[in-house]
């Protein structure tokens, strides 16, 4: 019989949130990966109590509606299997929903790794704005803050999103966002795009966020 109370080995599966899978919210998504690996037959430890469900650690939560080509789920397992089965298996179980990239063995700990850095692609934008949108970056990066609005009407708050700015580039008509993420909080990849759009007099709304990669602590 399994251990349930000791982490034999522990993985973490980098895989990309594209198509449809976009759309759908992260605690959608912590479901289906319940299911997943239920589908999958992999020896995911349980949490205890009345309601067990599998230890599942996600380093960082994806907002709706933005697509990314790295997003990482970390797994404790009660007994040792082989990254290239828990690959194929994960393959076949998330088959047309999510594109699963790769598995790698990390320490058996219980402490989740956390994201330090993000980085996105921002596209969509009109030729005859990127040479505005040029400045617009300038003069963004050239401010001491950059407020915004978070939280429902009525509980609002401000929030300065400049300290996480590391790099703002345009490079083949994309602006590439490098966003520092630490316990303090973020800059989220749609405020980028918000503030940009309204400097250049674009639609906000027909630009599209790409999340490239990310780097774990």
């Amino acid at each position: 019989m399994d251990d349930q109370g000791v982490i034999v080995q522990k993985n973490s599966v980098r895989y990309g949130k594209t198509g449809a899978a976009m759309y759908h919210s992260h605690h959608d998504l912590i479901r289906f990966w319940e299911r997943a690996v239920r589908r999958a037959d992999l020896p995911v430890r349980m949490t205890q109590g009345f309601n067990p469900r599998p230890r599942l650690v996600f380093p960082h939560a994806l907002g709706v509606g933005i697509a990314s080509l790295h997003e990482e789920v970390e797994m404790e397992f009660s007994r040792r299997i082989e990254n290239a089965d828990i690959l194929d298996r994960l393959r076949y179980a998330c088959r047309g929903v999510l594109d699963i990239r790769q598995v790698t063995t990390l320490p058996p700990v219980k402490k989740g790794r956390t994201a330090k850095e993000f980085r996105y692609e921002i596209s969509g934008w009109p030729r005859d704005v990127l040479s505005t949108l040029t400045g617009a970056i300038d003069q963004l990066l050239a401010k001491e803050s950059v407020c915004m609005r978070r939280g429902a009407p009525g509980a609002e708050r401000r929030v300065d999103i400049r300290p996480y700015l590391r790099e703002l580039r345009i490079s083949d008509g994309k602006v590439l966002a490098k966003v520092m993420n630490s316990l303090a909080g973020t800059a989220r990849p749609d405020e980028i795009a918000g503030a940009l759009a309204d400097e250049c007099g674009v639609d906000a709304s027909a630009l599209h966020i790409l999340k490239t990669g990310m780097a774990l602590d």
